[in-house]
C-alpha cells in the first residue's frame, strides 16, 4: 500500500507539473482551453479564458448562460447556432468573434472546437481551445488601411506605379499609366509588351541599356531616364521612369523590380520654352551694338556680349569673363566705373554719360545704364548696357555752340538795328507833320505805308531781341503768388481789356518759384493772344485755372471764346515768325507764343494747344510745383 502511494504520489507530481506547464505555455501564448460537459451543462474555464475575459475564479464562476453574455449582442446568436449545429452534426467546429471583456475592452477571440461521443454515438462534451487575437486582428486592420492608404495613393497620385515579375515576364501597370497615356486601363494587359509598342524605339535601347547596367551593378547603377511615349491621339508624352530591383535569387539574377511613372510633359515644353528663349536672347544680345554685360559681387564680368568683347585686342579677350578689367584703364575711369556700379548694387541702377578710352585704342562716349537683378539662387549681379552716343555729343555739341551762334547774331542785329530804326521813324515823324496837308492822296499814302512797315520792323526786332535774350538773362528764383502777377497783367493790359469790353477770370491762386518776370511775360503773353484773336463784335471772355498735374508739376489752362484754330496748325503756332494771318487782319509779329514756348521749356515744362476753328482756343502748359524748387 505504501509503495502504491508513492507510486501514486509520483504520478500525481508529475501531473502536476504538465498541468503548471500547460498554464504557463497558454499564458504566453493568451490561449486558454474550456470544456462544457453536456450531461450536466457544466462549463470549465482555464486560468486564461478567466484573464481574456477579465475576470477571476472569485468573483465568477463559469456557467452556460451567463458566459453567453460576454459575447458581442452582435455576435450571440452566431455562437449559439454554432454550438447547436456541431451538436447536431457531430462535428468539429471554429470561430472568431467578438467578446466584451469585464473590464470593458471589446476583444477579439478565436476558439477551435472538437467533440466528445460516448460509446452509443451521443455527444458529451465539448472542449474548446480558446485564444486571445486582439493583437492579431489589430495589426491585421492597421495592414489593410496601410494598403489602402497606398493604392489611394498610386491610383490618386500624378505618378503611375509600375510592379514587374521578372521571371513570370508579368508586369502590373497602375491604372494612372494607362491614363496619361489617354488609354482605358481595361484594355490593357500587364505584359511588358504592352507599354513597348508605344515608346519611341530609340528610348527603348536607351531603356535597356540602363536595366542592364543596373543590374550588372546590383543596383548601384541608377534606373532612370526621360523617354517618349506616343499617346493614343497619336502626340508625343514624356514621362520619367524610375526604377530599382528590390528581390534577387540565390543565383543574384533580378526576381522582382519595382517604379514609377511620372509625366513630365509639360515641364519639358516649358524646358524647351527657355531654351528657346534663351537662343533668342543670346541671338539679340550677340548682334546689338549696344555694349552688353554682366557684373557680380566682386564686380567680375560674368557674361559679355561680342560688341563688348571686340573693345578689347584679340590677345586679351580670355581675360574678360572672369575678371573686373579694371587694370586696363586709367584710375579716374576705374573709379567711375566702381562709383556707378555700387551705386546699382546700392539703389538698384545707376546711369552716366562717360567718356572712356578703351583697351583697342578707342576713345568713345558711352550712355552707361546699370541695373540690379536677382539669379535664381537669389545671388545679386547688375546687367549693363553701353551705347555708343559718341557721334550724337558731338551733334549736340556742335548743334549748341551754333544755337548759341546764333542767338549771339540774332541779339547783336536786332540791338544795332533799334538805333537806324528809331532814327527812320523819327525822321519820317518830322517830315509827315512838315508836309501836312500837302501830298496827294497817293503820295500820302505811300508815306502812310513807310510809317506803318517802319513801326513794324522795329517791333519785329524788339521781339527778336527779348526771344534771344531768353536764357541769357540772370535767373532770379523767387516764391511768388499767381494773384499778384494776375493783377499786374490786367494793369498792363487795362487799355486793350477797357476797349474790347473783355472779362478775364481767375479762378484759384497758387503760390509759385521761378522767375517771377519771366511768368508775368508768359501770362501777358497768352492773354493777349486770347484778347487780339477775336471776332468782330464779340466780347472776350477768358478763363485762367490751374490744377495739380502729378507729384512735380501744375497744370494751367488758360481757355477763351475767340476765333479758333485749324487742328493742323496746333504745333506749328509755337515756331517763332509763323502766322495765321496777315498783319492788317491782325497785329503782332507771329513770336509770342514761341517766346511763351521757350519760357516754359526753361522750366522743363510742357505746352500745347487744343482748338476747333469758331469755338475759341484752350492753350495749356505745365509749371513746376512749389517744393520741386530749392531756394
Amino acid at each position: 500500500m505504501l509503495i502504491e502511494k508513492k507510486r501514486h504520489s509520483a504520478k500525481y507530481q508529475d501531473l502536476l507539473q504538465k498541468v503548471k506547464w500547460l498554464e504557463l505555455s497558454e499564458s504566453l501564448s493568451k490561449t486558454g482551453h474550456w470544456q462544457v460537459n453536456l450531461a450536466d451543462n457544466s462549463l470549465f474555464w482555464s486560468d486564461e479564458v478567466y484573464k481574456i475575459h477579465g475576470v477571476t475564479k472569485e468573483n465568477y464562476t463559469p456557467e452556460l448562460s451567463s458566459a453567453i453574455k460576454f459575447y458581442h449582442p452582435d455576435d450571440r446568436a452566431r455562437v449559439e447556432e454554432y454550438l447547436q449545429i456541431a451538436v447536431a452534426n457531430k462535428e468539429d467546429f471554429e470561430f472568431a468573434l467578438r467578446i466584451n471583456a469585464a473590464d470593458g475592452q471589446t476583444k477579439y477571440v478565436h476558439s477551435k472546437c472538437a467533440l466528445s461521443l460516448t460509446d452509443n454515438g451521443e455527444v458529451a462534451s465539448i472542449f474548446g481551445i480558446f485564444q486571445d487575437i486582439t493583437e492579431k486582428k489589430e495589426n491585421e486592420r492597421k495592414l489593410i488601411l496601410a494598403e489602402q492608404d497606398v493604392n489611394t495613393y498610386i491610383e490618386a497620385a500624378s505618378d503611375g506605379y509600375w510592379d514587374w515579375h521578372i521571371k513570370e515576364d508579368y508586369e502590373y501597370m497602375s491604372p494612372r499609366f494607362w491614363q496619361i497615356l489617354g488609354y482605358d486601363p481595361k484594355e490593357k494587359k500587364h505584359h511588358p509588351s504592352e507599354w513597348q509598342k508605344l515608346i519611341f524605339p530609340e528610348d527603348l535601347e536607351k531603356a535597356f541599356t540602363n536595366f542592364e547596367c543596373h543590374i550588372a551593378t546590383q543596383g548601384q547603377h541608377p534606373f532612370e531616364q526621360e523617354v517618349r511615349y506616343r499617346h493614343k491621339k497619336g502626340h508625343m508624352i514624356w514621362i520619367y521612369c524610375k526604377g530599382k530591383v528590390i528581390e534577387w535569387d540565390d543565383q543574384d539574377k533580378p526576381v522582382r523590380m519595382v517604379g514609377t511613372h511620372s509625366d513630365i510633359t509639360e515641364l519639358k515644353n516649358a524646358q524647351q520654352k527657355i531654351i528657346s528663349s534663351e537662343k533668342f536672347l543670346h541671338l539679340i544680345m550677340q548682334n546689338n551694338s549696344d555694349l552688353l554685360f554682366v557684373k557680380d559681387r566682386n564686380f567680375k564680368i560674368v557674361k559679355a556680349n561680342e560688341s563688348f568683347l571686340r573693345l578689347y585686342p584679340e590677345k586679351q579677350r580670355d581675360k574678360i569673363i572672369g575678371y573686373t578689367t579694371l587694370e586696363s584703364y586709367k584710375k579716374k575711369e576705374r573709379d567711375e566705373f566702381l562709383k556707378m556700379d555700387k551705386e546699382a548694387f546700392k539703389t538698384g541702377k545707376s546711369e552716366t554719360i562717360e567718356e572712356i578710352n578703351f583697351p583697342d585704342g578707342e576713345k568713345k562716349i558711352l550712355f552707361t545704364k546699370k541695373v540690379r537683378f536677382q539669379n535664381e539662387h537669389d545671388e545679386e549681379f547688375i546687367l549693363g548696357i553701353g551705347r555708343d552716343v559718341t557721334e550724337r555729343e558731338k551733334l549736340i555739341t556742335a548743334l549748341t555752340k551754333s544755337n548759341t551762334d546764333l542767338e549771339r547774331f540774332a541779339y547783336i542785329a536786332s540791338h544795332d538795328l533799334q538805333e537806324p530804326l528809331r532814327m527812320v521813324r523819327n525822321y519820317a515823324d518830322i517830315l509827315g507833320k512838315r508836309l501836312a496837308g500837302q501830298l496827294a492822296e497817293r503820295e500820302q499814302r505811300m508815306f502812310t505805308f513807310l510809317e506803318s512797315g517802319a513801326a513794324h520792323m522795329q517791333e519785329l526786332v524788339s521781339d527778336i531781341l527779348e526771344y534771344s535774350k531768353l536764357g541769357d538773362e540772370e535767373q532770379k528764383i523767387v516764391q511768388f503768388d499767381l494773384a499778384d502777377i494776375f493783377a499786374k497783367v490786367l494793369q498792363n493790359l487795362a487799355s486793350e481789356i477797357k476797349s474790347k469790353n473783355a472779362k478775364i477770370t481767375l479762378h484759384n491762386s497758387l503760390k509759385l518759384v521761378g522767375n517771377e518776370m519771366r511768368f508775368m511775360r508768359l501770362l501777358q503773353n497768352l492773354l493777349c493772344n486770347s484778347l487780339k484773336y477775336q471776332q468782330q463784335e464779340q466780347n472776350p471772355l477768358i478763363d485762367i485755372k490751374s490744377e495739380i498735374y502729378n507729384e512735380d508739376y501744375y497744370l494751367f489752362t488758360i481757355a477763351d471764346n475767340g476765333i479758333g484754330i485749324n487742328k493742323k496748325y496746333l504745333v506749328q503756332i509755337f515756331e517763332p515768325f509763323k502766322r495765321l494771318h496777315n498783319r492788317y487782319e491782325y497785329s503782332g509779329t507771329g513770336i509770342g507764343l514761341a517766346i511763351c514756348k521757350k519760357i516754359i521749356e526753361a522750366e522743363g515744362g510742357e505746352i500745347w494747344a487744343e482748338s476747333r476753328e469758331g469755338k475759341g482756343t484752350k492753350i495749356f502748359f505745365t509749371y513746376p510745383k512749389l517744393e520741386t524748387y530749392s531756394i
